[in-house]
């Protein structure tokens, strides 16, 4: 049987785990509700508002004993009056870039995806001879979903898998500068190789601290890949192997990637 609710996280570029911060990781996070925890004729309301979702419109179905087969498992949402409504609280689900749901319907059933001001933000519909079960999807390059209606004018239409998905974006370069500065402010005497451990310390964040100036100034590429150098330099002479400074050289090596792309 598949789960009843999935989650899929990909990770891009980095993840930051240093031990004494919190990781900072840039994903893109999809929550699938597949229908599948809910009796046979169960009026969808408020049942995934944990997950910051409200439904109207919607009766779940034992695919079986109905007239729309499932993408999976085994219940489908059905729209007996031809509108099916799902709405995402913010504060939960974070900005919604996308949505997608597999239908079962007369051509022209459709997704549409609002942002919060009532605005259609995309639309994607059933062309003429889809088989049941067609996955649609609808992105958002602007503002974020609130809201999402599903119709075809007043006719039935079955639902399954509705998905929708939140993007996080990866930290700016001045971000990556200032996670580097707070790393080596965490790091355990320990972690350097010898003493001077002060002196060590306060010269790797006044370079940092000069590469962060250097970055607020839209100084030129060579400038900061030239200060960046000098940091990953000490960091690999002075600090010893282990997590934490691969951690450090990690940031460093994304700062220098989003440099050359000219992100900086």
């Amino acid at each position: 049987m598949k789960q009843q609710i999935r989650y899929t996280f990909r990770a891009f570029k980095f993840a930051l785990l240093l031990a004494l911060g919190t990781p900072l990781i840039a994903t893109a996070a999809t929550t699938t509700l597949t229908f599948d925890e809910f009796s046979n004729g169960t009026p969808l309301t408020t049942q995934y508002q944990s997950l910051g979702v409200t439904a109207s419109g919607a009766t779940i179905l034992l695919a079986a004993f109905g007239p729309f087969p499932t993408a999976s498992g085994a219940n489908i949402a059905a729209a007996q009056t031809g509108l099916m409504t799902f709405s995402f609280d913010p504060v939960i689900t974070g900005n919604i870039a996308s949505v997608s749901a597999y239908l079962s319907g007369d051509a022209g059933t459709g997704i549409y995806a609002y942002d919060s001001n009532g605005f259609l933000v995309g639309q994607s519909l059933l062309p003429v001879g889809a088989p049941y079960n067609t996955l649609l999807s609808v992105s958002s390059s602007g503002a974020p979903i609130a809201m999402v209606t599903i119709h075809d004018g007043g006719g039935s239409f079955g639902v399954d898998n509705f998905s929708f998905t939140q993007v996080v974006s990866a930290p700016t370069c001045p971000q990556l500068a200032q996670n580097l500065y707070d790393g080596v402010v965490a790091l355990p005497n320990s972690d350097f190789k010898s003493r001077r451990v002060s002196v060590k310390r306060a010269k790797l964040k006044n370079e940092i601290a000069d590469l962060q100036n250097l970055l607020s100034v839209n100084s030129s590429p060579s400038q900061q890949l030239h200060e960046l150098k000098e940091i990953k330099e000490d960091l690999s002479d002075w600090i010893k192997p282990g997590t934490n400074r691969t951690n450090l050289l990690n940031l460093i090596d994304q700062l220098i990637a989003n440099i050359n792309a000219g992100h900086c």
